[in-house]
């Protein structure tokens, strides 16, 4: 008799929580999937950044590149944040080589200006001080 009360109310949590995940993306969100962001989300300028030095390191490049638009981002949450940014990037007038990189003004020469629409995946892992990169994409329009 006890066995079939615990049944019952096993499969009644069953059936509550199948109904509060499918009316979770009814009101407009999707468990652990994206969802709209912004800049203001608390380390999206941090991962963004570093995204981008990641960039900068793996280019061949001789000059440095930096964020010129930034398009759209979104976050997950899975066992961590993910942020997705989709970004416009553009070459600067500064060497990679200098010393100090921050204030190079990109370059407004017409014939040498070079935007490129780049997509980074930056994951968050919950409870350590660390930023991955786990995805990087970049296409000359």
């Amino acid at each position: 008799m006890a066995c079939l009360f615990y049944t019952q109310i096993f499969l009644l949590t069953t059936l509550i929580l199948v109904l509060n995940l499918s009316l979770y993306s009814v009101l407009g969100q999707t468990v652990g999937g994206l969802e709209k962001s912004s800049m203001e989300e608390e380390g999206a300028r941090e991962a963004l950044n570093y995204a981008v030095s990641q960039y900068n390191e793996n280019n061949n490049d001789l000059y440095l590149s930096r964020v010129v638009k930034v398009r759209s981002v979104q976050k997950q949450i899975v066992s961590g944040k993910i942020l997705v940014f989709n970004v416009i990037i553009g070459k600067t007038i500064c060497l990679k080589t200098q010393t100090d990189l921050t204030n190079c003004p990109l370059n407004e020469q017409t014939d040498q200006q070079e935007l490129e629409y780049c997509s980074f995946e930056v994951y968050f892992p919950w409870r350590e001080n660390c930023l991955i990169l786990t995805y990087s994409s970049c296409d000359r329009n």
